[in-house]
């Protein structure tokens, strides 16, 4: 961060850098400590029954301060959760997680006019089953999926308590955003 400097009362430039300085954070957790989530967390990243996650994290995602990732990265162990970072995917690039998505009971948890949710799915107990995540904001999400056709294959998965993760997510240091198109009105 580039010092700031402010002339004060008495003639003399005054350094001001100490009034924007972050909030602590956890190292683990990533978050401000007064809300982090460690004390939930595992002591040991655990494997997941018969489940592994997909997430396509956008690359802003990473810069956010409140990114899912590192949660799901402390939580659960590697070999269940690959996160592939980009905006298109392209197969060249990212052969592997193409080929995960070629396999059977692929979901992906995506809003949409067929996506069923999560209760009422039905899966074979004996096999894997492979949940793909998109990573981002509303509009990254969106663009991600738009620009990736082929995840437009894969069956959709709607999460019900969506309103709930976000309401706790408002509570616990999210900020409100209002839509750019209500902002340039002020």
């Amino acid at each position: 961060m580039e010092h700031l400097a402010f002339w004060n009362d008495d003639g003399h430039i005054e350094d001001e850098t100490h009034l924007y300085k972050s909030r602590n954070k956890c190292e683990k957790c990533k978050r401000p400590t007064n809300v982090c989530l460690c004390h939930v967390f595992p002591a040991n990243p655990v494997g997941l029954n018969k489940t592994k996650l997909f997430i396509l994290q956008h690359p802003k995602e990473c810069s956010r301060p409140l990114h899912t990732t590192v949660i799901l990265e402390a939580c659960i162990k590697s070999s269940f959760c690959k996160i592939f970072r980009g905006n298109r995917f392209p197969e060249s690039k990212f052969s592997d997680l193409y080929a995960s998505l070629k396999e059977k009971n692929t979901i992906l948890m995506y809003p949409g006019p067929h996506a069923i949710p999560l209760y009422e799915l039905k899966m074979n107990e004996k096999d894997i089953c492979n949940i793909v995540l998109l990573d981002g904001t509303w509009k990254q999400a969106q663009n991600m999926y738009k620009r990736c056709k082929f995840l437009h294959s894969l069956p959709l998965m709607l999460l019900k308590p969506l309103r709930t993760m976000c309401q706790f997510q408002l509570d616990y240091g999210e900020k409100v955003h209002e839509p750019k198109t209500r902002m340039s009105f002020r």
